[in-house]
């Protein structure tokens, strides 16, 4: 999980950090990802990724955990959801 300076950055510069690294990860697996890119993409020097992180493992632990509170926030949506009313496609049951 991130180190409390990763809360210390502007929400903006967090964002573009994990944005990176969801693309990385997305294409690559953990196992394939790799750091330089993820810095690249988002902008900030390989040093200081280590000032807001272990390591990409601890990054990929940060990303699960915002996918795992995405995911309870569709679900408690479409729980609240009309009948004849469907937010997204998603809440058909893709959560079951």
């Amino acid at each position: 999980m991130p180190k409390p300076t990763f809360y210390n950055l502007s929400a903006a510069r967090r964002a573009r950090i994990e944005a990176a690294a969801i693309d990385e990860f997305s294409k690559n697996g953990l196992k394939s990802a790799v750091l330089n890119n993820i810095v690249a993409k988002s902008g900030i020097a390989k040093g200081s990724f280590y000032q807001y992180f272990e390591n990409i493992e601890d990054l990929y632990q940060h990303i699960l955990s915002l996918v795992q509170n995405a995911k309870r926030t569709w679900r408690r949506l479409c729980k609240l959801q009309k009948p004849s009313w469907t937010p997204l496609p998603i809440c058909a049951g893709s959560f079951s």
